[in-house]
């Protein structure tokens, strides 16, 4: 499988970056391989130089941080209550089901911004969420 990615990169002429699973007893690893051309006037076929890297943890994690979001997304999403989340620059990144409903504003309209604060207010200010952000708690009772 190697030697083909190698030839591969040697035809095309261009570097080649694919991962492969390798069946190892107890299930399998995963290699990141790149397959770069080499040319040297002195040699008179092609040549590759090829370097292979273990992903098998990072992709172990990225299936388990996945499988975490989409729990999260059905749980959010599932509720009747509307909320919206934001990240510490104050922007929104996430927008429920039942806020697009209550507000009528899609979530794909307002994520990202900083837009929070119009569906509870007609002029700009802050909202519950971003006082907590802040932990500006002391300005609870001036706004």
């Amino acid at each position: 499988m190697i030697r083909t990615i190698a030839l591969d990169a040697i035809k095309s002429g261009k570097g080649i970056r694919t991962d492969i699973s390798i069946p190892v007893s107890g299930g399998e690893r995963w290699y990141e391989i790149t397959a770069t051309p080499v040319y040297d006037k002195s040699i008179d076929t092609g040549a590759a130089m090829v370097t292979g890297r273990d992903i098998t943890e990072c992709r172990i994690t990225g299936e388990r941080l996945s499988d975490s979001k989409l729990q999260i997304d059905i749980l959010l999403d599932g509720s009747p209550v509307p909320m919206f989340i934001l990240n510490s620059e104050h922007r929104l990144i996430y927008w429920n089901k039942a806020l697009e409903r209550q507000s009528g504003i899609k979530a794909g309209d307002v994520l990202g911004t900083k837009s929070q604060w119009e569906i509870f207010y007609s002029e700009k200010r802050p909202t519950l969420a971003d006082l907590l952000l802040d932990n500006s708690t002391d300005d609870l009772r001036k706004w």
